[in-house]
């Protein structure tokens, strides 16, 4: 009896364990898999505000799901196989990229949304910032935390002048124009005013740049260099590659996007010819200090189909979450306080990959 296909999965995310569990319950015991990753924890940035992130041991995750995890890194993909840093090789059937975006700062001397929010609580506080512009430098990306971090701020700070820049024909216009009309009454209630021109003299603070991972081998595209893929996650240009989440050509970055990819490309792979191609769900929960606003559906605490429910039960049966390392990140810290504040600690929004 021949071998069973090799799906070797570079990266690990969200999407990378996503797409390993997706592809046990489409095909089994039918192939093996291997997960490369540079690091061995799997980060999961729960939509809780006040919740802290969770670390999971991949090495747990593997012995528990039955894939061999290589703690490496990747450094070019060749025809059937990958060339890891540090030497070494490993062999491939079906290559599988999810190795996250670089974030690179939109401005000098700008704060980053959402690691650097603290940031500007503090300076808020001692009375050393007046003006705000919260800026989203390019559509291509998740722009909720701009609008949700311009929202809640407006409500703590009445007196500050808050801007929030954006080159979108409406407020979060991805969601349709019943949610920009909802988004835009929003703003206005705390005066927060909107406009494609970052002003002069704010204090600015701004969503990353998103930039392609530079790996030997794999196409990049565009301004951006981001993977170019088709309509079930195939990478253009190559065979038996494909790639998920922020690495993509895809515009919009979300970790429940990813996982929705991870499923797609799962379900092609295991079985080609019947797949669905990759349709994307858009659904948020944006905290505006008052009512929060739903959009397009109410997200999971954790993004995934499957990865969701697994990391409860696992962590329930087996004490798989590492819940000595769940300190709360420095933006956690700061928007729950931003949300405590606005009598809201309760509610979920999105988070990246």
């Amino acid at each position: 009896m021949p071998a069973a296909p090799h799906i070797v999965v570079v990266g690990g995310g969200i999407a990378a364990v996503e797409f390993i569990l997706a592809l046990d319950e489409a095909a089994g015991t039918r192939v093996r898999t291997t997960l490369v990753a540079p690091d061995e924890e799997l980060l999961v940035r729960p939509t809780l505000v006040a919740a802290p992130s969770q670390h999971f041991p991949l090495q747990t995750i593997a012995d528990d799901i039955g894939f061999t995890f290589v703690r490496a890194a990747l450094d070019a993909v060749e025809p059937r196989r990958i060339r890891l840093r540090g030497g070494g090789t490993l062999e491939y059937d079906t290559l599988v990229l999810a190795p996250g975006a670089r974030r690179l700062p939109a401005f000098d001397d700008a704060l980053q949304l959402p690691d650097e929010l603290h940031v500007l609580h503090e300076e808020i506080d001692r009375g050393a910032v007046t003006d705000v512009a919260f800026v989203v430098p390019t559509l291509r990306g998740w722009v909720l935390p701009a609008y949700e971090a311009a929202l809640l701020t407006g409500h703590r700070h009445p007196d500050l002048a808050i801007t929030l820049v954006s080159p979108e024909p409406t407020p979060l216009a991805m969601f349709g124009l019943e949610a920009s009309v909802q988004v835009a009454a929003a703003l206005d209630r705390v005066g927060v005013h909107r406009t494609a021109e970052l002003p002069e003299g704010a204090r600015v603070v701004a969503l990353p740049l998103l930039r392609g991972p530079e790996i030997s081998g794999v196409p990049r595209t565009g301004l951006y260099g981001l993977i170019p893929v088709d309509e079930h996650l195939r990478v253009r240009g190559l065979q038996r590659v494909y790639a998920l989440g922020d690495a993509t050509d895809f515009p919009l970055k979300h970790g429940g996007i990813a996982c929705q990819q991870a499923d797609a490309a799962a379900a092609h792979i295991a079985a080609p010819l019947t797949a669905a191609p990759f349709t994307p769900r858009l659904e948020a929960i944006l905290l505006t200090g008052e009512e929060p606003i739903v959009l397009g559906g109410a997200p999971a605490k954790v993004p995934g189909r499957l990865l969701a429910p697994y990391l409860e039960t696992a962590a329930a049966r087996s004490s798989i979450s590492d819940t000595s390392r769940m300190a709360p990140r420095s933006a956690d810290v700061a928007m729950a306080a931003y949300a405590r504040r606005a009598g809201d600690t309760t509610r979920s929004r999105p988070t990246g990959e």
